[in-house]
């Protein structure tokens, strides 16, 4: 049997010198057991992650008879350093004549390790299966959808749109400029708004009835502004 352990990259690759005689591994699942008057009922489950334990040594002289080449201040420094980083490391099992028995992704859960009378380094390694988190459409949705906030400029240019602060057509259109720079505003609410005697072209700035317009403008301003800055709202 042989174990080798590698990079999610693939840059780095370890395989064990020394795999231990037996060993196995958890394959749960996740079943649901329920008593009823009837009996003991049970609902299938999802499957558990796989979980693992590896007690073994890496030598730190030639075995002759080992797998690979990794001394024990290799070995040692490649799992402490992935586990405490907290990155997943793949982990592949073949057996003997190179039938794969098992190929996943694994965390380390934890990693014991020490020196025996001999110089070599036994340890004992903890792994469970990793299964990258993914996130749903509807949370990537919801996330690409968040507008930034006004910034502080468009803020009052809104407040004095609101409040009726521009007296003049050059007052207004200069605001509507400025929103336009700020890139606030766009034809999608840009309305043009020439039916009936008290109505005026936000476009332009210009009155259809310059006339009404001038003794009216006040008039304009509550009925007309507000509705315009309703619209420029609901676009940020």
């Amino acid at each position: 049997m042989n174990i080798t352990f590698m990079s999610m990259d693939r840059s780095e690759m370890l395989e064990l010198p020394f795999v231990p005689p037996d060993l196995r591994w958890d394959n749960e699942k996740n079943n649901l057991f329920m008593d009823t008057l009837s009996g003991e009922l049970i609902f299938y489950g999802k499957n558990k992650l796989t979980k693992l334990s590896i007690e073994s040594f890496f030598p730190n002289k030639r075995y002759s008879y080992a797998r690979s080449d990794v001394r024990g201040q290799e070995a040692v420094g490649f799992f402490t350093r992935y586990k405490n980083e907290e990155k997943p490391l793949r982990m592949i099992i073949s057996s003997a004549t190179g039938r794969g028995l098992l190929n996943i992704l694994v965390a380390i859960d934890n990693f014991n390790h020490g020196y025996d009378r001999v110089g070599d380094t036994p340890y004992t390694l903890d792994i469970t299966e990793y299964i990258p988190p993914k996130i749903s459409a509807t949370v990537q949705k919801a996330t690409t959808a968040i507008k930034p906030a006004p910034t502080a400029g468009t803020t009052r240019i809104l407040h004095k749109l609101h409040s009726g602060a521009y007296r003049t057509q050059s007052d207004m259109k200069s605001a509507v400029n400025k929103l336009s720079a700020l890139k606030v505003a766009n034809k999608d609410y840009i309305k043009t708004y020439n039916k009936g005697p008290n109505e005026w072209y936000w476009e332009t700035g210009t009155y259809t009835d310059k006339k009404v317009a001038a003794n009216s403008r006040q008039k304009i301003l509550s009925a007309k502004i507000a509705k315009i800055v309703h619209l420029l709202e609901v676009k940020i």
